[in-house]
């Protein structure tokens, strides 16, 4: 059962972690992410979850060491064999990936932007989704990273025609990539 309290305090921290980065996420969006978390790092195609990267690499590397630690503790010889015998390259992947994450999540933390910066990319990048017909990542863009909208013209002031707008319809309808599953 301990495997199971170190999966529970991840998803725990990846939900807190997710919900700090951007409160006005969605507490069914920030679960989803979480759980996506336990094996990749913050998604990057959002900019509000990347102020997380450098906190979750070293989470997965304390988490690591936790987990070593326990096995060391309860352990018997015939577990250690099993796990040299069978599982020797997977542990060998979850050890260098972690580290790697950690060292990368660690160099590649530059400079924060702003708050008016991160506004204007994802506002770009709503602008993008938009006429890419991809009404996921807009909502995401919209919820997540506070993209605006502004009437009569995106965000770079290039005016709307009726054919930039997407029409969701419902299951099974409409034009637009991902047509019928959100709504």
């Amino acid at each position: 059962y301990d495997v199971w309290y170190i999966l529970l305090a991840e998803l725990m921290l990846n939900y807190g972690r997710l919900r700090g980065a951007s409160p006005r996420m969605s507490r069914s969006v920030a679960a989803f992410l979480a759980c996506t978390m336990v094996v990749g790092g913050p998604p990057g195609c959002l900019s509000s979850p990347i102020a997380t990267r450098s906190s979750h690499g070293l989470q997965h590397f304390v988490l690591l060491v936790v987990m070593v630690g326990w096995a060391h503790m309860v352990a018997t010889p015939d577990h250690w064999r099993i796990l040299a015998e069978h599982y020797s390259l997977l542990m060998f992947a979850f050890v260098v990936s972690t580290i790697w994450s950690l060292a990368l999540s660690q160099r590649q933390n530059g400079p924060e932007l702003l708050v008016r910066e991160r506004l204007c990319q994802a506002t770009e990048r709503l602008d993008e989704a938009l006429l890419a017909r991809d009404p996921i990542m807009a909502r995401l863009l919209i919820d997540l990273d506070g993209a605006e909208v502004q009437a009569g013209g995106l965000g770079g002031g290039t005016a709307l025609t009726q054919e930039a707008f997407m029409h969701l319809g419902s299951k099974g309808e409409g034009v637009c990539m991902w047509s019928g599953i959100v709504a």
